[in-house]
């Protein structure tokens, strides 16, 4: 047996085997069962004109509110981007132009000294010029000096050697710093200065080596 009243209605409204017991059990599950609840009211869906535009005008603003941050996002990424670019070609540009500028001065440095190595080749081949012409045109004052400080020396051969050396050397010196002088001071060549300097050197008497110009000398040679 069952004890809900609504389930024991319905049982006997299945066995029920005349028409008498069929409307008495109808009647008590009516009053036995719940009343459905009511539908909700359906809502107006009819929407009026001044709803749609106003609706539409909502989407609209909100649209462009999207549209123009969207934008802004953009434009602030493409900023960037640009900005990051400009950098990276400034850095660029300016690696390229330092190597550049250092390749150029290497170059520079390098004719430099190539310059003043083959002007002082050029300084020193001249001395030996002079060296050679000195001896071939001076012999006879030349063996007067070379006698003069052999005496100098105690007729020590190895020093008079060295001082002789040093003597005709920075002779040949002189004349080479002669020459370029009087090559600046008339703006000559080489070759026209050389060869005034020469006639020059013929008509004055020979300078033979004081003791004051030997002592010199010889402390060069003790250094």
């Amino acid at each position: 047996m069952t004890s809900n009243p609504q389930r024991k209605w319905e049982k006997k409204l299945r066995k029920a085997k005349t028409e008498e017991q069929t409307k008495k059990a109808e009647a008590m599950l009516k009053v036995l069962r719940p009343y459905p609840p009511s539908p909700p009211k359906k809502k107006n869906t009819k929407e009026s004109d001044e709803d749609v535009f106003n609706e539409a005008q909502k989407y609209n603003k909100q649209h462009f509110k999207d549209k123009q941050q969207k934008e802004k996002q953009d434009k602030e990424v493409k900023k960037r981007s640009l900005n990051k670019v400009k950098r990276y070609n400034k850095i660029y540009h300016d690696k390229k132009v330092k190597e550049e500028q250092d390749i150029e001065n290497m170059k520079y440095i390098e004719l430099e000294y190539n310059k003043k190595q083959k002007q002082k080749q050029e300084f020193l081949d001249n001395v030996q010029n002079h060296k050679a012409t000195m001896k071939v045109e001076n012999t006879d004052k030349l063996d007067f000096i070379h006698d003069i400080i052999h005496q100098r020396t105690n007729k020590n051969k190895k020093k008079t050697k060295k001082l002789y050396n040093k003597f005709i050397h920075k002779e040949a010196t002189m004349i080479e710093l002669a020459i370029r002088g009087y090559m600046d001071e008339h703006n000559v060549s080489y070759e026209e200065a050389s060869h005034k300097f020469y006639l020059q050197m013929k008509e004055p008497k020979v300078r033979s080596p004081d003791p004051e110009h030997l002592q010199i000398l010889d402390n060069c040679a003790k250094l």
